[in-house]
């Protein structure tokens, strides 16, 4: 009587044994007669046992950590274009996301793109109150009749104050 080699996503670490266990979440094998499983790679996952390989996130999801058994969407201002990704990488300047986005958009009409303390970043923003903000994209929010912004500094631009003498256009 001869020995069995344990399948593809299995493995048994120890010799003489009956019967080979089947590769833990999170874990697989490639081979055949293996003594022990791998860890998922980052990037990939796997949700079941017995697995004969790992499964790549989707686009817009990442996993930075081996032996995983799901992936993570990527968070608003971030993106994931491919499927594998590591890590979800920002937005340029000037565009934003949702979570789970697989690219980058400049902001819907009706909103606007404020950027961080820093201006590294951006995050699509409601339009204030007695602005308008139409176009969407990059623009800044255009005061009513009646109301005014202070444009010298662009975190202003969601601040829209009413005019106290008729000086506002």
């Amino acid at each position: 009587l001869g020995c069995t080699l344990c399948e593809q996503g299995k493995a048994q670490p120890l010799e003489g044994q009956g019967s080979c266990p089947l590769c833990a979440v999170g874990k697989f094998n490639a081979g055949v007669g293996q003594v022990a499983c791998t860890l998922c790679p980052i990037g990939t996952f796997a949700n079941t046992t017995g697995n004969s390989a790992c499964t790549p996130c989707a686009f817009g999801k990442s996993q930075p950590a081996p032996g995983q058994v799901e992936c993570i969407y990527c968070e608003a201002g971030k993106y994931s274009a491919r499927t594998g990704n590591l890590a979800c990488p920002l937005c340029s300047f000037g565009y934003d996301s949702y979570d789970g986005a697989t690219s980058c958009v400049l902001a819907a009409p009706k909103y606007y793109l404020r950027s961080n303390a820093a201006g590294s970043t951006a995050t699509s923003t409601d339009c204030p109150a007695n602005a308008d903000c139409e176009a969407g994209g990059l623009m800044a929010p255009v005061p009513n009749k009646g109301f005014w912004v202070d444009r010298s500094s662009y975190e202003w631009a969601g601040l829209i104050f009413p005019c106290v003498r008729d000086t506002c256009i």
